[in-house]
């Protein structure tokens, strides 16, 4: 059994920039960093949340936003931090939001606390021209279940985006309307890799 609680990343840019001009905030900014809301959102969390002491390891979208959350609520303890474009938020392709930086960028700036070993130089969800399918979401969602099911640990934290963690959680891409909050601790068991709790 599994613990993994599961968190979306604290305010970004994007987020602010949403309620200005819709969905054109997707296209207009790459990759984008943290407000001040959002940082202070993700230290509170850092701070209060008990069961923080408990988890073994983080998983984290390699994206700007969720890395900087991360950091945040794990920058008093020595805990391992691993990057993937599996985390990243659906689509993973198109939407510049979701483009992340080249490795070489990440590991220069982030290499004390986050290891990128399982990523390729670029990239390798993004594609300009083709939005990414649910149904390479699903694949993306199982492929992570897998491997948290095959690590030794049992209190694992997953620092993600809102789409692709409702997908984890419920089977079910968010929309603007069912959001899931900044910064809260969602948790679910995994059990088996055919039936999840």
């Amino acid at each position: 059994m599994k613990n993994v609680y599961c968190i979306r990343h604290g305010t970004a840019e994007h987020n602010v920039l949403f309620h200005e001009i819709g969905e054109k905030a997707y296209m207009t900014i790459r990759d984008s960093s943290l407000t001040q809301e959002g940082e202070i959102e993700s230290n509170i969390l850092g701070e209060n949340w008990l069961e923080k002491n408990n988890i073994e390891l983080v998983l984290v979208s390699p994206l700007t936003r969720t890395i900087q959350t991360a950091k945040n609520i794990f920058k008093d303890s020595n805990i391992k931090l691993l990057a993937f474009d599996g985390l990243k938020e659906y689509p993973g392709s198109y939407e510049p939001i979701n483009h992340r930086k080249d490795k070489k960028e990440l590991v220069l700036k982030y290499h004390t606390s986050v290891n990128f070993k399982f990523l390729s130089e670029k990239d390798s969800l993004w594609n300009e021209t083709n939005i990414e399918t649910v149904e390479s979401l699903e694949e993306r969602v199982k492929q992570m279940k897998k491997f948290i099911l095959s690590r030794k640990e049992t209190n694992i934290a997953i620092v993600s985006h809102n789409s692709y963690l409702s997908y984890f959680l419920k089977k079910k891409v968010a929309d603007e309307d069912n959001e899931l909050k900044h910064c809260f601790p969602y948790l679910i068991r995994l059990k088996s890799e055919t039936s999840y709790l």
